[in-house]
């Protein structure tokens, strides 16, 4: 067998991924400059995103102990000043 007749793993991922990438890609046609650039932008906006939901994820948590405890204050309040 040939080596131009084997189909490599990750050519198979790139046409899934994009069927258009993967043929340019097969017709030697390489991203510009700018493209490239646009691309690592958007890299570090989704990663800059992902951080923020990351930390928004385990702020959950914390919310929730706080909002119980404030609720459970309030009721002791109410409670206590209803009592006498």
């Amino acid at each position: 067998m040939r080596r131009h007749n084997l189909i490599r793993v990750s050519e198979i991922s790139d046409y899934v991924f994009c069927h258009r990438s993967w043929f340019l890609t097969a017709q030697g046609v390489r991203p510009s400059q700018v493209q490239i650039d646009r691309r690592r932008a958007g890299i570090a906006r989704h990663q800059r995103h992902g951080r923020l939901v990351d930390f928004c994820q385990r702020l959950i948590p914390a919310a929730t102990y706080t909002l119980i405890f404030v609720l459970v204050l309030a009721a002791a309040y109410w409670f206590w000043t209803h009592a006498h």
